[in-house]
């Protein structure tokens, strides 16, 4: 009983809202007719309060987001309950998507484009839809092998809602990464390590090669020797010292140089930056390279070796083992 009288007393009270609502509309205050209808349908809920609420956004010049949004609340509420105007709520609402929506199409020359808007996929290009009169910005168009660009759509300016509203969006194309392209970084890193490697190994020959002369300046021979036998052993030591020295000097030499070749390679490739290596940067940046490296669709199967020694005491090819998996 106490349920009933509250909800009599709800209804009173939204029909004397909806009572003030109506005023205000024929004085042609339709904001504030609005807003008493939406107090009334917050006290006691009558979808036909959202049919006013709705139809009465049409005779406020640019409301035309706001009144999807008071259309899209009336159209779920005939969804939820028995909607008796809804015949008469259709009829308003084709009129309002006559009038505050505009056909748009959107088109590129890049084969499998596709456009998006704020993460929403629209469709692939070219693409005709009916857009709500609003200012789209940030309109992706994107295709596999292309950069990415984004456009921004004013349906709003009166030039453009005017005009045609077609809009062909260029792509600018990746060029395919070189193998050098594609690992400069290992490329450089490892040459760089190859350099300092050989840098050292040559440093230690120089320097076991000036150990060596020092040692073989200081050392003391006999004045006199015994026979010629210890003549000749003395010989043969002195001459395989200064062989060693030799060699150890030239291929110090060789591997210091080298050494020095190859480390500033290795800074050349680290720090040089190609042609297209801003395109590949911005790529990368907006993902666009992970989908030209993929474009392809299909599985590559991939082979990883790894070489265990230790596996077969008694052949050593029993070590080598392919690893098989599937990149996706």
């Amino acid at each position: 009983m106490a349920y009933a009288e509250t909800t009599d007393s709800a209804r009173e009270k939204a029909f004397t809202l909806m009572s003030q609502g109506r005023e205000r509309f024929e004085a042609e205050q339709y904001s504030e007719a609005i807003r008493l209808w939406r107090e009334a349908y917050h006290t006691y809920q009558d979808n036909k309060l959202l049919l006013f609420i709705a139809s009465t956004y049409s005779r406020i010049p640019g409301s035309c987001q706001v009144e999807d949004q008071a259309w899209t609340a009336y159209l779920h509420s005939c969804r939820e309950s028995a909607c008796p105007s809804k015949d008469k709520g259709m009829e308003r609402f084709q009129k309002f998507k006559t009038r505050c929506y505009l056909s748009v199409r959107i088109d590129s020359s890049a084969p499998r484009a596709v456009v998006s808007y704020q993460g929403q996929k629209w469709g692939p290009l070219p693409h005709e839809r009916k857009a709500l009169i609003d200012h789209y910005q940030q309109v992706k168009v994107s295709a596999p092998g292309y950069m990415s660009t984004w456009i921004t759509i004013d349906l709003k300016d009166p030039k453009v809602a005017k005009g045609a509203r077609s809009f062909n969006v260029p792509l600018t194309l990746i060029p395919k990464e070189t193998f050098f392209e594609k690992h400069q970084l290992k490329l450089a890193l490892s040459t760089t390590v190859i350099g300092v490697s050989l840098l050292g190994m040559g440093s230690l020959q120089v320097s076991s090669a000036s150990s060596l002369a020092s040692e073989v300046e200081t050392r003391e021979y006999p004045n006199r020797f015994k026979d010629n036998a210890e003549y000749q052993s003395y010989l043969k030591e002195y001459q395989a010292d200064q062989d060693s020295f030799k060699s150890k000097q030239l291929w110090g030499s060789v591997m210091v140089t080298a050494g020095i070749a190859t480390l500033g390679a290795g800074l050349w490739m680290l720090f040089y930056k190609g042609p297209n290596a801003s395109i590949f940067e911005k790529a990368r940046q907006q993902g666009d390279l992970a989908k030209t490296n993929s474009s392809d669709g299909g599985r590559k199967m991939i082979s990883t070796w790894s070489f265990n020694p230790l596996s077969s005491p008694t052949k050593l090819l029993d070590g080598l083992e392919a690893k098989w998996t599937l990149k996706f």
